[in-house]
């Protein structure tokens, strides 16, 4: 029955309406300032709208990461300040933009120890500059985001049996298979990078 009732949504919620496409960009905005999983958005954007939605969900994304970098370093400094200095690898992550800029930003979009939300209230307390951040956010939160809406567009196509464009579900399956080739090589090197960070007296690793 619940399997039903998903299949029947899913047959006619494929068209992007301006009010489709005004939720699903309030959706990923929110994701960037709340404890939304981001992931789950994404793979419900692409479930219920295929790979449409990405053009959507980047920019939006990157829109609620710029809100919160500016209510951080402008509305609540003092609060997310407090918050940093309770956290070791808050406070290293911090000192790491400050020395690294930009790198520390595309590094933490892949695979950084703090969840996303949370990480854009990180960077406001930093000295990054606004384009900076914001262009970094942009470029690379992309993966991810394709990667996973491209899942839920393909689980949609299975759960449909769609078969009617070949050349659609190619192209899904190849998005798929690049982005996570790319999000788990760059990840890889993230989750060194950040273990770096925690332990300062592990040696680099080469």
């Amino acid at each position: 029955m619940f399997i039903e009732a998903i299949t029947e949504y899913l047959k006619t919620s494929h068209e992007l309406t301006p009010f489709s496409v005004a939720v699903v960009m309030l959706a990923f905005l929110v994701s960037g300032l709340l404890p939304v999983p981001r992931a789950a958005v994404c793979v419900l954007a692409g479930a219920a709208y295929g790979v449409a939605a990405i053009p959507i969900a980047v920019p939006a994304a990157t829109v609620g990461a710029v809100i919160a970098f500016l209510a951080a370093r402008y509305i609540a400094a003092q609060h997310v300040q407090r918050l940093i200095g309770r956290k070791r690898l808050l406070r290293q992550i911090s000192k790491a933009v400050d020395q690294e800029g930009w790198r520390i930003v595309a590094l933490m979009r892949f695979a950084g120890p703090v969840p996303g939300f949370a990480s854009n209230y990180l960077f406001g307390m930093t000295n990054i500059g606004l384009w900076p951040y914001t262009w970094a956010t942009f470029i690379f939160c992309a993966p991810q985001v394709i990667l996973f809406v491209c899942l839920g567009a393909a689980g949609r196509a299975a759960l449909l049996r769609d078969s009617s464009s070949i050349l659609g579900e190619a192209m899904i399956v190849a998005g798929v298979v690049t982005s996570a080739l790319m999000v788990y090589l760059i990840a890889k090197r993230a989750r060194s990078s950040f273990a770096d960070l925690d332990d300062p007296d592990r040696s680099p690793t080469t």
